[in-house]
């Protein structure tokens, strides 16, 4: 075989390969792929104050939806370490998506009484919905700070990925 033909059948397989694999090879390079963890969510806190001030339906040519909000544990309101992820939970297995934190000082300001710091008090963060599979998943919010206690809360609010589509339930 000439050496020509077999770096042409070379290219067309390695090819091949790339396109069959593209869809996760994107997430993975991008950092959008996720991972199934499992989550206990038996005991769920009351203890957070929260908000999801926005979720964005699926946009660009990865499908990217955009949270953010703001959160901070009542127990402990002067944290100056705060960490917030977002769960998508669905039968069996969970994907745990991190959020970055910021200041929020009006957020703060709100809550003075309660004597809440601004550091970490505000959350943004983002995934694409190419990397879930279709069903049914429930959105809760994990907590934690520099005491390094995770706390879960459910938000009420669920969403459904199928054909492409990406889009919340209406609360009954």
């Amino acid at each position: 075989m000439k050496p020509r033909l077999k770096g042409l059948i070379v290219f067309i397989l390695v090819g091949l390969v790339l396109l069959l694999f593209s869809t996760r090879l994107i997430l993975i390079l991008t950092g959008y792929s996720l991972s199934k963890v499992q989550i206990e969510t038996k005991n769920l806190s009351q203890d957070i104050a929260w908000s999801i001030d926005n979720i964005n339906a699926p946009v660009g040519i990865l499908d990217l939806v955009y949270f953010n909000g703001w959160a901070f544990d009542r127990t402990f309101p002067t944290s100056l370490e705060r960490n917030i992820s977002f769960i998508l939970k669905t039968d069996g297995y969970a994907h745990e998506i991190a959020a970055k934190t910021f200041s929020m000082p009006n957020i703060a300001e709100y809550f003075e009484a309660q004597n809440v710091t601004s550091e970490g008090l505000g959350y943004t963060g983002s995934f694409s919905t190419i990397a879930l599979q279709d069903g049914k998943y429930e959105l809760l919010i994990k907590y934690w700070d520099e005491r390094n206690t995770p706390a879960i809360v459910y938000t009420g609010r669920v969403f459904v990925k199928g054909g492409g589509d990406f889009e919340e339930i209406p609360r009954e």
